[in-house]
């Protein structure tokens, strides 16, 4: 069972200090937020924060008013390697900016908690392929790794529908995010090593 994170939110003078808490890491660091920050968030649905060398998304769910913070927590190694984890939590929206706003008021709520929402179901897969599709389809094995590269890599929040149609290349697929009506991440679901045996083949995302 995946472990449910929750989200804290605390004010410290012009910025919203977040943290994250869960049964297993505990309570996270603080991660300094502005804001005008949140501001942008209304008016672009998506804004990005940087305390290098982490990295802080935001992106407003239009389809079920809801909000995902995505923390890509990182540390810098001498050797220039970078390393570290990713938290994605969804939360409601409209709590949340409540909490921003009044929270700028004198006798404002100074701090905020929510659970993160449980995680939804991947985007729709829309197969627009007639030749590459039947051919794995007439293939249990090749079936299997598609399907099991599909269910991996395609969880991305907010994306209404993964459109799926024949690339070039034997067995392979492009594809094309939809989001709230607009075009999203484009590119191509490739079968690579299919020129010997089929055992050894395998499915890469690239984008």
């Amino acid at each position: 069972m995946n472990e449910r994170i929750m989200l804290k939110i605390s004010t410290s003078a012009e910025f919203l200090v977040l943290h994250t808490y869960s049964g297993s890491r505990k309570l996270s660091h603080g991660f300094y937020v502005d804001r005008d920050k949140f501001w942008e968030l209304e008016r672009n649905g998506f804004a990005a924060v940087f305390d290098r060398p982490s990295v802080l998304t935001i992106r407003v769910n239009s389809r079920n008013n809801t909000v995902t913070f995505t923390f890509s927590w990182l540390n810098r190694f001498d050797s220039g390697e970078l390393h570290g984890r990713e938290e994605t939590i969804t939360v409601p929206e409209a709590p949340l900016m409540e909490f921003v706003r009044r929270s700028e008021e004198m006798d404002g709520p100074k701090q905020w908690a929510a659970l993160a929402l449980p995680a939804p179901r991947g985007p729709r897969l829309v197969f627009r392929s007639r030749k590459n599709l039947k051919a794995v389809a007439g293939n249990r094995m090749l079936f299997r790794k598609l399907r099991k590269e599909l269910d991996s890599h395609f969880r991305w929040p907010g994306a209404d529908e993964i459109i799926l149609y024949d690339d070039f290349a034997p067995y392979s697929f492009g594809f094309e995010e939809r989001r709230n009506g607009s075009r999203g991440i484009c590119g191509g679901v490739i079968l690579h090593n299919y020129d010997g045996d089929l055992k050894t083949a395998y499915y890469g995302v690239h984008t």
